[in-house]
């Protein structure tokens, strides 16, 4: 099956094959017998996976495996998928709403990327971050999820 559509505003999550004009085009080959718009469909939510793929190994290393061993390979993957769980716990918890789809880049550039100081007052650390900017509002939104946390 051929599927040629417009080329989207946005960013999509279904690779496509080469784009003419105005058109993408995308090629299924399958040996499901559904009808094309459902075809199409159950192809298109599986693609989500490709995101995360190449999420994984741009923004968490896992394009690089480091060692010949398969139980340090192994490992390795296990803490690079505890770090993307991590992080979407983070998002999904902590941050406001515009933050819940953001990449790992986006958050380190909006986010996690802030200039802050680490200082001692009443011997407990405290973490004092800039007065204003524009990643205030997520800082303290973040904040105060964390310090009150539903049970």
């Amino acid at each position: 099956m051929v599927i040629r559509r417009p080329q989207p505003e946005e960013p999509t999550a279904q690779l496509t094959l080469f784009k003419l004009g105005r058109f993408h085009y995308q090629v299924l080959v399958t040996n499901l017998e559904l009808q094309p718009l459902n075809l199409w469909r159950f192809y298109n939510d599986r693609a989500g996976i490709e995101l995360i793929i190449r999420q994984l190994k741009g923004n968490y290393a896992l394009g690089a495996i480091p060692t010949c061993h398969f139980f340090a390979n192994k490992t390795y993957f296990h803490l690079l998928l505890l770090a993307y769980n991590l992080i979407n716990w983070f998002k999904r918890l902590c941050l406001p709403a515009e933050f819940q789809n953001a990449t790992l880049q986006t958050l380190r550039e909006r986010i996690l990327l802030i200039p802050a100081q680490l200082a001692r007052t009443d011997n407990r650390p405290r973490l004092l971050l800039p007065a204003s900017g524009p990643r205030e509002n997520a800082w303290r939104y973040a904040l105060q999820k964390i310090q009150r946390p539903k049970h």
